[in-house]
């Protein structure tokens, strides 16, 4: 019931709403990224509210990976893409401009070099936060003082009426699975459940792609390498080593399918080429999606479908 009434609010504002000029539209909110002068953190929120909106918030992390596409398309002219989060008010408390809490961790911050710090890193002396260019557009911290551009967010514009004259809304929805129905052995995540091939008294057990397969099948009939195309859910999982998930592009390089042959859309990997064609996520790079060698061997997180 969630899923369909997210469609049709997705579909009514199609129809009915609309971003402002120059303002290109993600999940129903709108975005416009500033790039003709670089200004300080200050300025940019400014700008963005003689806009008609304010530097952005991005709370969900599909969310920051299309808003990442758009912008990277816009080509940026500063290497800092301002957004509206701070702790300049409390050292280490990081909040939007509307006062509401910034998620920390990933999926939205990332790490600097050397050593991979994770994000905000930069003390007293950096309070703003922007997306980075050479991170991926994840989010650091930075001196509010020096000039990037601003990414800007306002609301679609309706047309004469709004959605919740059409629809009544109903946020009741019934989960595939009810919490406690996972089979012994494996752990619930959202609606899903998930199993890890992992044995702690023997760590050196681990299987190429194409075994893992078979490893899941064997964990509990109908388990499969898992399909994490909800990154939500991704996050969630309490991984602990690096594991093979069913994405792959065996069929067609460069065609990234999971195991139920729906597509997949990572940004920047994969970046192997034709000899890494199966999927993984990998512990040194926090569980990040990598392609690897089909023939390499780690753990399988395998799920019941």
């Amino acid at each position: 019931m969630f899923k369909l009434l997210f469609l049709l609010i997705s579909l009514i504002c199609l129809t009915n709403c609309a971003c402002p000029p120059d303002f290109f539209e993600v999940y129903n909110d709108c975005f416009q990224l500033i790039t003709f002068l670089p200004v300080n953190w200050t300025t940019a929120e400014t700008w963005c509210e003689d806009s008609g909106g304010h530097l952005a918030f991005i709370n969900d992390c599909n969310t920051l990976t299309e808003v990442s596409i758009q912008v990277d398309l816009l080509e940026p002219t500063s290497l800092v893409i301002w957004i509206g989060a701070s702790d300049a008010e409390e050292e280490g408390v990081w909040k939007w401009l509307d006062g509401t809490d910034v998620p920390l961790g990933v999926p939205f911050w990332g790490s600097s070099p050397p050593g991979w710090i994770p994000e905000p890193s930069g003390g007293s002396n950096a309070d703003c936060a922007h997306l980075d260019m050479y991170d991926q557009y994840h989010f650091h911290d930075e001196d509010c003082t020096r000039l990037g551009n601003p990414l800007c967010q306002t609301d679609p514009i309706p047309d004469n009426e709004t959605i919740s004259d059409i629809i009544d809304f109903d946020e009741s929805f019934e989960e595939e699975f009810a919490e406690g129905d996972c089979p012994e052995g494996f752990i619930q995540v959202q609606d899903s459940c998930f199993y890890f091939y992992y044995n702690k008294e023997f760590p050196n057990i681990t299987v190429n792609w194409y075994d893992a397969q078979t490893a899941c099948n064997e964990v509990y009939p109908g388990a499969y390498l898992a399909i994490l195309n909800e990154c939500e859910k991704t996050y969630q999982i309490p991984v602990y080593s690096g594991y093979w998930v069913s994405a792959n592009d065996i069929a067609e390089e460069g065609h990234w399918v999971w195991g139920d042959n729906t597509d997949d859309n990572w940004l920047p990997e994969p970046g192997g080429g034709y000899e890494e064609n199966c999927g993984a996520m990998l512990q040194y790079d926090r569980y990040y999606f990598h392609d690897g060698e089909c023939d390499l061997e780690a753990y399988a997180l395998c799920q019941q479908f």
